[in-house]
């Protein structure tokens, strides 16, 4: 089994287990707690990570950079959570991916492609 379609099946038998039932399914209260969780890990990533800051030495730290893979995990979790609330699932989101990527190479060359004509 891929390790994309194991953390989907992972996230749908913990939401399962906790009360959140059979996923995927669309579920506004859902999305917008799994929303809100991401958007809260995605603030510790920055605590722990302060190489965006622009003063910052680009490879600083607060603690280590364990914690903060611990923090862009989280980020996973409650992102496929969101994913399954939104009634998706692994195969929607790896096709997507795929489409968004090819898309976004195409808009690379082209921009490349542009200056290099200037």
């Amino acid at each position: 089994m891929d390790d994309l379609k194991l953390m989907f099946n992972l996230q749908k038998e913990f939401q399962k287990q906790s009360g959140n039932g059979e996923l995927p399914k669309l579920d506004g209260d859902l999305v917008s707690m799994f929303s809100l969780g991401l958007i809260s890990e995605l603030g510790e990533v920055l605590q722990e990570y302060k190489g965006w800051k622009p003063w910052k030495a680009k490879d600083s730290f607060t603690n280590n950079r364990e914690q903060c893979l611990d923090e862009v995990a989280d980020m996973w979790h409650f992102m496929i959570n969101l994913t399954l609330a939104l009634g998706f699932d692994n195969r929607d989101l790896t096709k997507a991916f795929y489409e968004t990527n090819e898309h976004n190479f195409k808009n690379l060359q082209n921009e490349v492609n542009d200056k290099g004509a200037k």
